[in-house]
């Protein structure tokens, strides 16, 4: 037992007992799950934990447990939010403390990576594997291929991308940490490096790169070469999946009224302002799989619909036996270009388990975005959320379909926007859906719905994205109270709009505070989402 570390051991023992929530478990498994959880408990390394604890009054981290001030977007805030081995929060004062690794740092890690990097690892690089001759895919209409030597950062370029993340007014945090973020301006300014700034800067703000030992320069390798690899299309390329990466982001770290935090909150019925946050009540491999999903998920999108490739026969739908061809696509190029050079494998540090996982949960969260099975899994979330039970965070089949509705919400959050993101993501769409009804006139096909540019139905278009697809999801993330906002006190509300009802009214048009109110015994409830307040 001496060799193992206690780090691994709390790991072993927090996946025990998440596996001992589970009421259908047979009893013999059970009892011998806590057969072996009691055998850990006695190892030396816990016990030598439990003594270095008591005297120093510190908290143990392990990968089931987030480090304190994990989700530091309570900038505003005196609590940070931690999470227990089985999946339920709790919540600790303690002092928010902000931290931004700084270009000294990554040459520092650089340095030290050099020097371990292909001396030591704890498992084989999946590029290890690959051979001319066992590759998934020859056909170039059907692999995405990126000309890995032209996008090659050096030490310098890394370095500068760190630097600017730290200097640049929009990527602080406290722009990050708002709902219409200004991404378009992002992409003026960095349009080559958007996607690698975003990721480097919510992985950052999460934690992430603590808690797996991330190394930067790999990072931000393939995150680079994968935002390289989405087309040039109006619509569906890197400044999208970068907007979707923070989506994800702010849903997963900011306030949520109504949701309760802490098992004492929970059991009390005294206190009715319950403020929680979604992140808090996942994994740490599951947040890291969100974010990644996140941003793979549109790679190297044509431009064109699921229905067009089945259509036309394209390879890809041959391939995928027209089976949610595009994000199938998506998830094995991306994955394909994430194994294709060691120089990619920022995730070394993940032993063959939790990598198997990571897998499963990223391709997961990117064929969930496929619209076909929106209404599907709509319907599977707001059947749980009724449920007398309602949603169990313990249980990882609940977490893994609210992580879901997530990047759904992300995925199609433009009509959320404030009016000025909304019109300019429906321009772009727009432009794209006229594309392929040229392409469709041209080959002789009939022109898809809403894309013949000789007869546009914008408006049309729209409200039938709203009706149809938006607002069930957004209502029913409503209705289970998982929606970031902030509760407003009832009588200041009533006393501002007494002052001045009409700069209320003006202010709730223009600055899109987007607010719906739900009386809660002395308070009201907001949201940041505009397109509630329509």
């Amino acid at each position: 037992m001496a060799s193992y570390e206690s780090a691994a051991i709390g790991e072993a023992m927090g996946l025990i007992t998440d596996m001992l929530v589970d009421p259908n478990l047979p009893q013999h498994i059970a009892n011998g799950l806590k057969t072996i959880k009691n055998l850990l408990k006695k190892s030396p390394e816990i016990q030598m934990k439990k003594m270095s604890e008591s005297s120093s009054g510190g908290t143990a981290v392990v990968r089931h447990s987030l480090p304190m001030g994990l989700l530091r977007r309570l900038s505003t805030s005196a609590w940070t939010t931690t999470t227990s081995a089985t999946g339920m929060p709790t919540m600790l004062p303690d002092v928010i403390r902000m931290r931004n690794y700084s270009s000294n740092t990554f040459k520092q890690q650089l340095s030290a990576n050099h020097n371990n990097h292909n001396n030591t690892s704890t498992r084989l690089t999946t590029a290890d594997n690959i051979n001319n001759n066992n590759k998934i895919y020859d056909d170039d209409d059907v692999i995405a291929t990126v000309d890995q030597s032209a996008y090659d950062l050096s030490d310098d370029d890394v370095c500068a991308i760190i630097d600017e993340s730290t200097s640049c007014p929009l990527t602080q945090l406290s722009l990050i940490n708002i709902w219409d973020y200004p991404i378009f301006q992002l992409s003026d300014m960095f349009q080559d490096t958007i996607l690698t700034m975003m990721a480097y800067k919510v992985f950052d703000a999460t934690g992430l790169f603590d808690t797996f030992k991330i190394p930067i320069k790999e990072f931000m390798n393939f995150f680079h070469a994968l935002e390289c690899g989405y087309q040039d299309k109006t619509y569906h390329n890197r400044i999208h999946a970068s907007d979707v990466l923070h989506g994800v982001y702010y849903m997963l770290t900011q306030m949520v009224p109504g949701l309760k935090t802490t098992a004492a909150a929970a059991a009390s019925d005294e206190t009715p302002l319950h403020v929680g946050i979604i992140g808090s009540h996942f994994t740490p491999l599951e947040l890291l799989s969100l974010l990644t999903a996140a941003s793979m998920h549109d790679f190297d999108h044509p431009g064109r619909t699921n229905a067009f490739l089945v259509a036309t026969q394209h390879p890809l739908a041959v391939l995928y036996n027209d089976r949610s061809v595009l994000e199938n696509h998506h998830a094995a190029s991306a994955w394909n270009l994430f194994r294709s050079d060691r120089k990619y494998d920022w995730t070394c540090h993940l032993d063959s388990a939790e990598m198997k996982r990571f897998r499963f949960l990223v391709i997961e969260a990117i064929l969930a975005t496929d619209l076909k099975y929106h209404f599907e899994i709509v319907a599977e979330f707001n059947a749980k959320v009724n449920e007398s039970s309602g949603l169990n965070w313990t249980l990882e089949g609940d977490r893994l379909l609210v992580g879901n509705m997530m990047m759904k919400m992300a995925d199609i959050n433009g009509p959320c926007k404030s009016l000025e993101l909304h019109l300019q993501w429906t321009d772009r769409i727009h432009q794209e859906f006229f594309e392929q009804g040229d392409e469709e006139k041209s080959m002789g096909l009939p022109i898809s719905p809403y894309m013949d540019r000789n007869h546009p139905q914008l408006a049309k278009l729209q409200d039938s994205f709203i009706n149809h697809l938006v607002s069930p999801l957004c209502y029913a993330l409503y209705n289970a109270h998982l929606l970031p906002g902030f509760w407003k006190v009832k009588k200041e509300m009533k006393k501002r709009e007494s002052e001045n009802e009409e700069e209320a009214e003006e202010e709730s048009k223009n600055v899109g505070e987007g607010k719906v109110q739900e009386e809660a015994d002395k308070s009201l409830l907001s949201f940041n989402f505009h397109f509630l307040a329509r």
